[in-house]
């Protein structure tokens, strides 16, 4: 008897599946049937029972079919009826990803739609989406809403693919949610904003809210000369340097902003120094002087350090110095240092005092009676007086500057204890305070008088 060819169909290749059953819908005793795949037998002959019979599970794709054999010892053999087809579907992983299109970073306020894209979801794919948890939209692969700072988005799809494995996939989102901010650039520059000349320094910018892919600009006196984020040159005295950057921060609230960075350069020179003494240097002894040191050509910080005959005076280090403890031929020196982007450098000035045995005031009566005509005047004048005793002698002569500087030396005659003598001054100084001072001896009279040109 012909009998049909049963099972087959289709199944999913998993690590679990055994395959289809393949058999004929009856048998008989006596006979036994062979199962072929594509022609080929599979496995061992199986006797009839007769009744329907099975062949065993089949894994492997292909066409099946059946042949009867007489199991008398005789070559009768029969096709069965038909031929059953087994078909092997691979399985599948689905999979799902979640995004805004935007990043994870959005605007505080702004809609947001959610974007699911799935891997092996089949041509029906179910989608459930939830907020921290909690259901929100169900069906679509879109969701839509305004998120908060912190905020987990998930999603969940079914695949319809007949063999997913597993079902369904799930992905999500953290959501962080920025104010609007303004972008900045910091930019720190070394060794400094003020450098001495030759200095190369190098500008290192530090962005603030630039997003995730800042882009940079350097500019010179408004000339472009570079981009990333260091900028490396030798200094010029004035120059602007200029950072400009561009933000990508999704909440900025200016695109390009820029930082100016003003360059001061130093070059090495050593302090000019002049010194003033009040009342002066041509003093009595025992006279309260103040000396100034005035410089020039210094920087922002400079130092005093006095000196009186190259010793050094512990605590005097302003810009004046008192004293009443000057002797005749003291050299006072006073020190100005620069500090600075440059190595320190050093100018000096020294002047001499010059102390009588007796003050001004109270000078003996040899010279006490001289008098300098007309006080003001214009450097041309004349000195007129008396001496104590009526006898002939010679006197010095000296005129100094508030510095200390002599522009005038010379000596006069006393005739018979009478002085009478014109003295004329060179017509290039300085208007201002001078003081002439007569010498006889030991003694000495200082006379103040302001020139008028």
């Amino acid at each position: 008897l012909v009998y049909t060819v049963t099972g087959g169909g289709n199944y999913c290749a998993t690590a679990t599946s055994t395959g289809l059953a393949v058999g004929i819908s009856g048998s008989e005793t006596g006979v036994t049937y062979q199962l072929y795949k594509d022609g080929t037998a599979v496995g061992a002959a199986i006797a009839g029972t007769g009744s329907a019979l099975s062949l065993g599970m089949q894994t492997e794709a292909g066409e099946y079919t059946v042949t009867a054999m007489n199991s008398t010892g005789s070559m009768c053999s029969a096709e069965m009826s038909g031929s059953t087809t087994i078909g092997v579907n691979p399985a599948v992983t689905p999979g799902v990803t979640v995004s805004t299109g935007v990043g994870n970073t959005v605007c505080l306020g702004v809609l947001t739609t959610f974007t699911a894209t799935s891997v092996n979801g089949g041509s029906t794919p179910g989608y459930q989406w939830t907020v921290n948890g909690a259901p929100v939209g169900l069906g679509f692969s879109t969701y839509s809403y305004v998120p908060s700072n912190g905020d987990v988005v998930s999603v969940s799809m079914t695949s319809s693919e007949a063999c997913a494995s597993p079902a369904m996939a799930s992905a999500s989102v953290t959501m962080s949610v920025s104010s609007h901010q303004m972008p900045h650039a910091k930019v720190s520059v070394l060794p400094n904003d003020t450098v001495c000349a030759g200095t190369l320094v190098t500008y290192e910018v530090t962005p603030e809210y630039g997003g995730t892919a800042p882009s940079y600009s350097w500019k010179k006196n408004g000339v472009t000369v570079g981009s990333g984020t260091t900028y490396s040159y030798v200094a010029q005295d004035g120059d602007v340097i200029t950072c400009e950057m561009t933000s990508n921060f999704p909440c900025r609230l200016e695109d390009v902003v820029k930082t100016d960075i003003h360059m001061s350069v130093e070059t090495p020179s050593a302090p000019i120094v002049t010194i003033s003494a009040n009342p002066g240097t041509s003093i009595s002894s025992g006279t309260r002087v103040t000396l100034t040191a005035n410089a020039t050509n210094t920087t922002n910080d400079v130092t005093y350090q006095w000196f009186v005959n190259s010793t050094l005076l512990q605590g005097a280090v302003q810009q004046t110095y008192t004293s009443s403890n000057f002797a005749d031929n003291d050299e006072v020196t006073c020190e100005v240092t620069n500090h600075g982007a440059c190595l320190s450098t050093m100018g000096s000035k020294t002047v001499q005092m010059r102390v009588g045995t007796v003050g001004v005031a109270t000078v003996g009566a040899a010279i006490s009676d001289i008098r300098l005509l007309p006080n003001p005047n214009t450097g041309d004048f004349v000195i007129r007086g008396t001496l104590g005793v009526q006898e002939t002698k010679e006197l010095g002569v000296s005129v100094t500057d508030v510095l200390g500087q002599v522009v005038y030396r010379g000596t006069l005659q006393a005739k018979n204890g009478v002085v009478e003598q014109r003295i004329q001054l060179s017509n290039g100084l300085a208007n201002g305070m001078y003081m002439l001072t007569l010498q006889s001896g030991s003694e000495a009279k200082t006379i103040h008088f302001v020139l008028q040109q």
